[in-house]
Formats: structure tokens, sequence, C-alpha cells
């Protein structure tokens, strides 16, 4: 049980559910708390609201942490990771900048 829970922990992407509805973040935030078990963390930003997903280094599954409703007046396009463009290769990035 222990090994088919960690495969299908290692597996799961719950960050394409929201890209796949919301689309391109205005902002893409990444971030490392070091340790025994290092965690990693990414931070989407959209005008209505903050997503943040647990991952691991080579980010191989994204696990949905918690959202924040928010109201963003002067949030605007950031530059996305390379990774993130590669991950989501059918969105519209037209004048959508590169980090």
């Amino acid at each position: 049980m222990q090994q088919v829970r960690q495969m299908v922990m290692k597996t799961r992407q719950d960050i394409d559910s929201v890209v796949n509805v919301k689309g391109i973040p205005l902002k893409v935030v990444e971030s490392f708390v070091g340790g025994i078990r290092p965690m990693h963390y990414i931070n989407l930003y959209y005008l209505d609201g903050i997503y943040m997903f647990q991952t691991d280094a080579e980010r191989s599954y994204t696990l949905f942490l918690r959202s924040h409703t928010v109201s963003f007046e002067n949030l605007h396009q950031e530059p996305v990771p390379l990774w993130f463009k590669t991950k989501y290769p059918d969105l519209n990035w037209v004048g959508t900048p590169t980090a």
C-alpha cells in the first residue's frame, strides 16, 4: 500500500486542472525549504487569487495545498519560467515573456 501511494503521489498533477481552466498565470513563484525532506513549492498568481502547490525538485508531481481569493489591481504579466511554458505548449503564449 505504501509503495502504491508513493507512486500515485509522484505522478499527481493538480496544477494541470488550475492551468487548464484559468490559463497562463500572471506570476509564477517557486520556493524551496531545505531540511531532512526538502520541500519545493509553486505559487500561481492570477488576478482573482493565488494557488499553492507542493512539488519536488523535478516537478514530477504537483499537490494542491490551498488557494487564497484576493484581488490584485496592479499585478502585471511577469516572465514565465521556461519549464512552465514547456509543460503547457497548447496555451496562447503570444506576448508572454519567458524567464
